[in-house]
């Protein structure tokens, strides 16, 4: 389903342990991006009805019917880069590709 990785992981329980109120990452798809889908991660209280819930790296997720085959396969890591830090959700990419002409 979505795999995140250990140094996400180590992030997100940080964020987590401040907070218990945080059970579940909810992961979602935000729209459709140049060559992608657009995600957006945020913690939730609960799970909804119809959510479909899995773990990895000991985080619950929590995705919602019409997410759910967006997301499948997605990956979200933490990264550091030139342009600063943050988590990074890398997902399917587009049928018939980039429509910007990069890719």
């Amino acid at each position: 389903m979505i795999e995140i990785t250990a140094a996400a992981g180590e992030q997100l329980r940080a964020l987590q342990a401040a907070d218990p109120a945080r059970s579940f990452l909810r992961v979602y798809v935000a729209g459709k991006g140049c060559c992608s889908y657009r995600y957006g991660i945020a913690f939730d209280e609960k799970t909804d009805d119809g959510d479909a819930v899995a773990e990895s790296e000991g985080i619950r997720i929590a995705l919602d019917p019409e997410s759910r085959p967006l997301c499948d396969g997605a990956t979200i890591d933490f990264v550091t880069s030139s342009q600063g830090t943050g988590f990074v959700v890398r997902g399917q990419k587009l049928e018939g590709g980039c429509i910007c002409g990069r890719n």
